[in-house]
């Protein structure tokens, strides 16, 4: 509107003429008017630039208040910019791209399950780290294997080899033979194993 050759600018409008968009608060100082619409300085935002921005704008994946980004769920960091890790990985790994590099010692998915000795050489099942192995296979670390057959309930069996008594022979004392002495299978070693006496009576 004019009078008396003045003009009295509308909401939104500035200048001599009226011609120039004006912004909101004049942009409060933490900005740049530019065709009615704020430029903000680094660190600013909102329509007036009277907010604090938050760094990179929360990368699109959270909300900004008062210069913080509260991140989305699944995001994390000051800018939202990298994918969560479940369980911020039990603070017993690195979280990488959204999945979990665990320390030596733990696994699972968020590293929050102690490791087995060997995985239990895929012998059986880690829980908590402690190995439940898979029959015939024991020990630790399910390395361990039983004598073949269980020595056919016939001999004695010591580490993973039977030693067969009289009248047995086989990797697992299986077959029927005529024999003075205790012998271990022969599957493993030819080495003999006497019964007490047997010296004796072999020299008599």
């Amino acid at each position: 509107m004019c009078e008396r050759g003045v003009c009295y600018c509308p909401h939104g409008h500035k200048g001599e003429d009226c011609s120039i968009l004006s912004c909101p608060d004049d942009c409060g100082r933490h900005g740049v008017c530019m065709h009615g619409s704020c430029m903000c300085f680094s660190g600013w935002d909102g329509p007036a630039c009277e907010l604090l921005g938050c760094p990179n704008k929360c990368s699109g994946k959270g909300a900004c208040v008062n210069g913080t980004c509260l991140c989305n769920p699944g995001y994390v960091g000051d800018d939202c910019s990298r994918i969560a890790c479940p369980q911020h990985c039990s603070q017993h790994g690195i979280c990488n791209l959204g999945s979990c590099i665990c320390f030596h010692g733990f696994m699972g998915e968020a590293c929050d399950q102690r490791a087995c000795p060997s995985d239990c050489n895929q012998r059986g099942y880690c829980i908590n780290g402690t190995c439940d192995c898979t029959p015939p296979w024991s020990g630790i670390d399910c390395s361990v294997q039983p004598c073949p057959r269980n020595c056919s309930g016939v001999g004695m069996c010591r580490g993973d080899a039977c030693y067969c008594p009289d009248g047995y022979t086989g990797d697992a004392c299986q077959t029927r033979v005529l024999s003075p002495r205790w012998k271990r299978s022969s599957s493993y070693s030819d080495r003999m194993l006497m019964p007490p006496g047997a010296d004796d009576a072999l020299a008599a």
